[in-house]
């Protein structure tokens, strides 16, 4: 068994809470359809062990955290591999259990790990996005070699440029552009996302719910979601990786429910304690399907034309 898979095991069994096979079969509404299906478990090009967070980059290239292979695989829209860089080690450019990735808008790629082996290591690094180290960025500027974050989960970048971490000491902490540090938000949160108008949204496990902040940190709105991940479209759209019902829901502006799909099992469409999510410029929908060791690709959401209902929820479509 690989040295780090227990740490990353602890982190799964930990945010599931027990519930993670429980089977959730959800009436289909609107649902987008099912493109493509990649990897299998192993540690060769294109395969996986426990894929979290995924990330599309300005390139259209998919960025994936495998992480029980403690290494960032990237990824054509069509699925081929490109290249892949990291592995198990004390040095800053090592990678333990990355867990979330993030790609601005120049294509430098913002790696979360898990598992911190060193005091060399921030849990926050930078790279091209051929795999070329760059940085280690920390909390308040602190450069003393100390474990800078508790425990690094989501990360998202602003349309300003801003980097924005959820770490597992209740905050979201802020940087430029440049690393420089800015301020932290007392919020809890896994997932992290920020759309075009720089509304950050997050995925607070404590409370299970999404909320979203205006770019000074004063809460929107929120709502019930039971997720881990989540992403955002240019219209303000949420579509969030509930890892313990083994599906994704995608939810309005306003946190109405859209769509739901996906059931546990290992048969195309299906999903094994899905834990990241990502959106491509076409819409398509990218799912990192955690236990099962893949990738699947949906197609963008159809668009709504009608009121729909299922089971107790009620979507109103625009």
């Amino acid at each position: 068994m690989h040295k780090c898979f227990p740490a990353v095991a602890a982190l799964l069994t930990s945010l599931l809470a027990g519930v993670l096979l429980a089977m959730a079969v959800c009436a289909q509404a609107q649902a987008p359809p099912l493109l493509a299906v990649w990897g299998s478990d192993g540690s060769g090009p294109g395969q996986f062990h426990h894929p979290l967070g995924i990330a599309v980059g300005p390139d259209g290239n998919l960025y994936v955290a495998d992480s029980g292979n403690n290494r960032i695989q990237v990824l054509t829209s069509s699925g081929d591999f490109v290249t892949q860089w990291g592995s198990d080690g004390h040095d800053p450019w090592s990678l333990n259990a990355p867990i979330h990735v993030a790609v601005d808008a120049s294509g430098r790629v913002f790696v979360t790990e898990f598992w911190l082996s060193s005091n060399s290591q921030s849990g926050l690094q930078v790279f091209s996005s051929t795999g070329d180290y760059f940085a280690s960025w920390r909390p308040f500027g602190d450069t003393t070699g100390t474990f800078a974050f508790g425990s690094p989960f989501g990360v998202a970048v602003g349309p300003d440029g801003r980097v924005y971490v959820a770490d597992g000491n209740s905050r979201i902490y802020i940087f430029t552009s440049t690393g420089a540090y800015v301020a932290f938000w007392s919020v809890g949160g896994r997932g992290l996302a920020v759309d075009p108008s720089g509304f950050v949204y997050v995925m607070d496990t404590g409370c299970g719910c999404v909320r979203k902040f205006n770019a000074s940190g004063t809460q929107m709105t929120s709502w019930s979601s039971g997720a881990l991940d989540l992403a955002v479209d240019a219209l303000g759209n949420v579509y969030t990786a509930d890892m313990a019902k083994n599906r994704v829901v995608a939810y309005d502006t306003n946190g109405g429910p859209l769509a739901i799909w996906g059931a546990y099992g290992n048969a195309p469409g299906e999903f094994y304690a899905p834990s990241g999510i990502s959106l491509g410029p076409d819409g398509r929908i990218y799912v990192a399907d955690t236990y099962n060791n893949r990738i699947q690709v949906f197609g963008s959401l159809p668009t709504p034309t009608k009121s729909s209902s299922w089971g107790r929820l009620k979507a109103r479509y625009r």
